[in-house]
């Protein structure tokens, strides 16, 4: 019950912006489709793409023609996937009914025919445009070739049609699937009804020959030429233009459902496709055929769209690459159809529109904390311990909160629940609820790649990790960007001018694996943070710099630093500095008591020396206090933080003001946010 309570807080927004691009048009009375883009939800594992999906077919069922496929799970390739797109859409739905695919249909059983001709000259193609219409006047023949011609579609979406609407899928062949179902649940009676033999041998063959486009070919031709291409796929070009001749027929088919009518009259919202996993070749395949069919559809009739809505989930790649340079994916909050159309100004903006899911509030964490019916007075506790660690990640936090409610009687202690066995497991063997996060974000990475991602982690960002890859030897697998721990799925873009990073609880828990490696190892704690603030001195990068030297446990010298620089800067670009450099990672026993720990860091310290005493003091309570892991005491902490800038702020460039400021807020604020 938790489970499901967690994984889908969160998403309203993405549910309503996923309604922004189903709705259609009204104009004078009127229904139109709207221009739309195919609208990529991207976050890295873990986010919620697949469970916003599941809630949006739920939603969905019985309202719209929709179809739902798992790219990863499919087998097939982009023209099987269109065609089982078809047979999804063609389901009956409500008021649509059954949406009816005349030209595809037409254009498949075209390819199915076997011609028994070799070449094609004059005589040959008078023969080879008999055999055509012959086959797609035969009622059981037309059938037969149908039902062969979707058998691989339906054994390769066995699969997604399970998952999606319940057919049974366990020990069903395709041929099995298709004939307990027959072709009349396949195909919408278009091979067994009079209507539908009409609609073949009229709208289907005769849109071969105009194809919306005012053409004056013979249809037949066009059939045989399809047939020919498609049985010769490897001749260049071929493929491409299969697959651009039957996704025009397929959006041909789509325009003519929802043409006006009393039939369509309230058919106020696109039909849908919820694509799983898209960064897949075939999902990049599918999309991209899509895309260019729309581009060439545009060309001819720019006012003219298809009431198709397309929702892909990506873990990165896919937004990635069809991003226009320069451009960030767009922010969850700030989306929406008219910022769509501010962006789709560019080329590429018009048919492609990546939205970043967010991170989870500390109030939707607390929301699904109260669904846990914890005790009342560690509520409060855990939800703060578990949004700091897993930084809102919405499949950290399910784990965790699962983890949690095993033991709902004991107290918020992360530490003692990221080493307890995982509630579920899913592979055999037990492991630690630790492992199981690492292993949900690192699934499909070879173990020696995710050994130098945990090196990786280390550095800030992506450009300081790609150059510890690049320079420092710590590495033993590929070096460069194209390697797969420097893939999109595991690096979060925020803005054009800003490095990527990888997820805050994805870094944590990398770090923790970094920080149990031995001392003697080529790429320990002590080796990697040595090289970086190595990088950083020869860059003349003094927060960087001061950064590596603090995770390294050099309090000393950080202390002697922000000393030195107190009578120098500005208060407030002081105090950001070090905010910056007090967030380093640690390796600290956080089951020692916070006084015990600062005590440890400091003693080099003289307590009268002004204001280094204090200052040391003031930055090890501020490392502790910015580590999720670090125990309970936090006000202690806070105290101890506005005790030392008491004691600093006298000797401060500014003055007394913005420091005693600064620790009227360690006092008073009981937010427990960053100090």
């Amino acid at each position: 019950m938790a489970s499901e309570v967690v994984r889908l807080y969160g998403r309203d927004a993405a549910l309503g912006l996923v309604r922004e691009f189903l709705i259609r048009d009204e104009r004078h009375g009127v229904l139109r489709s709207r221009r739309y883009p195919v609208l990529v939800f991207t976050g890295t594992r873990g986010m919620g793409k697949t469970a916003l999906l599941a809630d949006l077919a739920t939603r969905l069922d019985q309202q719209v023609p929709y179809a739902r496929i798992d790219c990863e799970e499919f087998v097939g390739g982009a023209r099987e996937l269109l065609s089982l797109l078809a047979f999804e859409l063609n389901r009956r739905c409500g008021r649509y009914g059954t949406l009816a695919f005349p030209r595809l249909i037409t254009g498949r059983i075209a390819m199915a025919a076997q011609l028994d001709v070799t070449s094609l000259d004059v005589t040959n193609r008078e023969r080879a445009r008999d055999q055509v219409q012959r086959v797609l006047e035969e009622h059981q023949r037309t059938g037969g070739l149908l039902k062969d011609a979707v058998g691989d579609i339906l054994q390769g979406g066995l699969d997604a049609l399970g998952s999606a609407h319940g057919v049974p899928v366990v020990g069903t062949t395709a041929m099995d699937l298709a004939g307990k179902l027959g072709p009349d649940f396949v195909l919408g009676r278009l091979v067994t009804s009079r209507r539908g033999r009409r609609l073949i041998l009229g709208e289907g063959q005769d849109w071969y020959g105009h194809q919306d486009r005012g053409l004056g070919r013979d249809p037949l031709d066009v059939l045989v030429d399809l047939n020919r291409m498609a049985a010769h796929e490897d001749a260049e070009g071929n493929r491409r233009e299969v697959a651009e001749l039957l996704w025009a027929a397929f959006l041909a088919d789509l325009r003519a459902s929802f043409l006006p009518s009393r039939r369509t009259i309230n058919w106020t919202l696109n039909c849908v496709v919820l694509l799983d996993n898209a960064d897949t070749e075939v999902g990049h395949d599918f999309l991209n055929e899509l895309v260019e069919a729309r581009k060439q559809r545009a060309a001819h009739a720019a006012g003219e769209h298809d009431p198709l809505t397309v929702v892909a989930t990506s873990r990165g790649s896919l937004a990635e690459r069809v991003l226009p340079r320069g451009e960030a994916v767009t922010d969850l909050a700030a989306a929406g159809y008219p910022d769509y159309l501010r962006r789709g100004r560019t080329q590429v903006g018009t048919w492609w529109y990546p939205v970043t899911l967010r991170d989870l509030t500390r109030e939707e964490v607390g929301n699904m904390v109260s669904a846990l019916e914890l005790p009342g007075g560690t509520r409060r506790e855990v939800t703060l311990v578990v949004h700091r660690f897993a930084g809102g990640h919405p499949g950290s936090t399910r784990v965790l909160l699962d983890a949690i409610a095993e033991h709902p009687d004991g107290p918020a202690d992360l530490l003692a629940t990221l080493d307890d066995p995982e509630p579920v497991v899913r592979a055999g063997g037990r492991r630690t609820a630790e492992e199981g996060l690492l292993r949900r974000f690192l699934e499909g990475v070879p173990d020696d790649a995710a050994a130098d991602l945990v090196t990786c982690a280390a550095a800030r960002h992506k450009e300081a990790a790609l150059r510890l890859a690049a320079e420092s030897g710590l590495l033993t697998q590929t070096r460069g960007e194209q390697s797969v721990i420097f893939g999109a799925e595991l690096w979060r873009a925020h803005a054009p001018d800003r490095p990527a990073t990888l997820h805050p609880v994805l870094r944590r828990l990398l770090l923790r694996r970094l920080g149990a490696r031995e001392p003697d190892a080529l790429a320990s704690w002590t080796a990697t943070y040595g090289w970086l603030r190595k990088s950083s001195q020869d860059a003349s990068d003094e927060p960087g710099e001061l950064y590596h030297a603090l995770a390294l446990g050099e309090v000393e010298h950080v202390a002697r630093w922000f000393a030195r620089s107190l009578e120098e800067a500005g208060t407030g670009e002081w105090l950001g500095m070090l905010r910056s450099v007090t967030v380093a990672p640690n390796r600290l026993d956080h089951r020692q008591p916070p006084d015990q720990q600062i005590g440890a860091l400091t003693g080099w310290a003289e307590r009268r020396d002004l204001p280094l005493a204090p200052l040391g003091r003031l930055i090890a309570a501020k490392w502790i206090y910015a580590d999720p892991l670090s125990a309970g005491r936090r006000r202690t902490l806070r105290n101890e933080m506005a005790a030392e800038l008491d004691l600093i702020a006298p000797y401060s460039k500014d003055g007394l003001g913005t420091l005693r400021d600064e620790a009227g807020r360690y006092r008073n604020d009981d937010d427990d946010d960053e100090g």
